[in-house]
């Protein structure tokens, strides 16, 4: 684990490198460059360095009806209470894989290309502000609307 910047490296015996946490690719680089450093191995390897998946997270307000965003979603997502608290969706044209949460919460992931994380978002947000719990009451007793 590195604390600047805060990242984990897993090393495999076979070279391999896995860097998770780093929130920039900056970080990503910085966090290698270290390592390589601390290995005493030729930084010439930050070269070969991939991306394979972005993991990204967002939140829409709160109280999202979970049931009103599978029917909106269906074929492409799996809600199955007993067996996991969120959504599966799958945005197959993007290869994005979005886990979505009662709370409003929801977390993309699956992507080697970033674009496709931002676009995802895009298509996450507007379907998910569809999909509130929401209940009218009246303000007061008189009905009267306040404006703000």
């Amino acid at each position: 684990r590195l604390t600047d910047p805060k990242v984990t490296i897993l090393l495999f015996k076979n070279g391999n490198l896995v860097l998770t946490g780093g929130s920039t690719k900056e970080d990503v680089y910085l966090g290698f460059k270290k390592v390589l450093e601390m290995l005493e191995i030729s930084n010439e390897f930050l070269d070969r360095i991939e991306i394979n998946n972005y993991v990204a997270t967002g939140t829409v307000n709160s109280g999202l009806d979970l049931s009103l965003v599978y029917e909106k979603c269906r074929p492409n997502a799996i809600l199955e209470p007993e067996l996991f608290p969120g959504l599966k969706y799958y945005l197959k044209n993007q290869n994005v894989t979005v886990l979505i949460f009662h709370s409003g919460k929801y977390v993309l992931t699956g992507s080697n290309v970033l674009a496709n994380v931002y676009r995802s978002d895009v298509i996450v947000q507007s379907l998910l502000s569809t999909c509130f719990k929401i209940t009218v009451e009246p303000l007061n007793s008189r009905n009267e609307k306040i404006l703000r």
